[in-house]
């Protein structure tokens, strides 16, 4: 008895649903890869120019201006 249902079961999907299922699903992980890859790259690049600005801004501190008596 068990064994009818589940064979009743697996003939009365419509695999073509399931494939499409599937790809769609597989459209969406792909588009979220291609998304979260490029704000990594976003980030990275604020992060360069922030470390440049820190350290630019360090250096000037630390030099004497020319207008303070030494």
């Amino acid at each position: 008895m068990i064994a009818l249902w589940g064979q009743t079961f697996l003939t009365n999907i419509n695999w073509l649903w399931v494939a499409g299922a599937a790809v769609a699903a597989w459209i969406v992980v792909s588009a979220m890869n291609r998304r979260q890859a490029h704000l990594t790259e976003l980030l990275r690049d604020h992060v360069k120019r922030t470390q440049e600005a820190q350290k630019a801004a360090l250096e000037a501190s630390k030099k004497p201006s020319e207008d303070e008596p030494e």
